[in-house]
C-alpha cells in the first residue's frame, strides 16, 4: 500500500473526526441555550397574543413611552419574524435530527 495515501488517509479522517466532535460540542451548548430560552420565548408569544401587547401599542401612539425606550417588541414584523424562524429551525432540527439517526 501507497504510504501516502495511508497517511493522507488518516489525516483526512483525523480532521473530521476532530471537526464533527468540535461541532456536536457547540450544537449541544446552543441546544441547551434553546432550551432554557422556551419559556421565554413562550412568554413572548403570549404577550404578543394576548391584550397587554396591544394596550402597550396603543400607549406607544399616545406618545406615553419615552423616545429613547427601545419598542421593537411592539413592532408585528419583529415578533412575526421571529416566530417565523423560531418554526423555521425547529423544522431544520427535526430534519437533521432524523438524517442523523438514519447515517449513526
Amino acid at each position: 500500500m501507497d504510504d501516502k495515501k495511508l497517511l493522507a488517509r488518516i489525516e483526512e479522517m483525523e480532521s473530521i473526526l476532530n471537526c464533527v466532535t468540535a461541532l456536536l460540542g457547540e450544537a449541544d451548548s446552543v441546544l441547551t441555550e434553546i432550551e432554557g430560552a422556551v419559556p421565554s420565548y413562550e412568554k413572548l408569544k403570549e404577550y404578543y397574543c394576548g391584550p397587554l401587547q396591544r394596550a402597550d401599542v396603543d400607549a406607544y401612539n399616545a406618545g406615553n413611552i419615552p423616545p429613547d425606550v427601545p419598542c421593537g417588541v411592539l413592532s408585528e414584523d419583529a415578533i412575526y419574524d421571529l416566530f417565523f424562524e423560531y418554526q423555521n429551525i425547529a423544522i431544520r432540527m427535526l430534519e437533521l435530527a432524523t438524517t442523523m439517526v438514519k447515517t449513526a
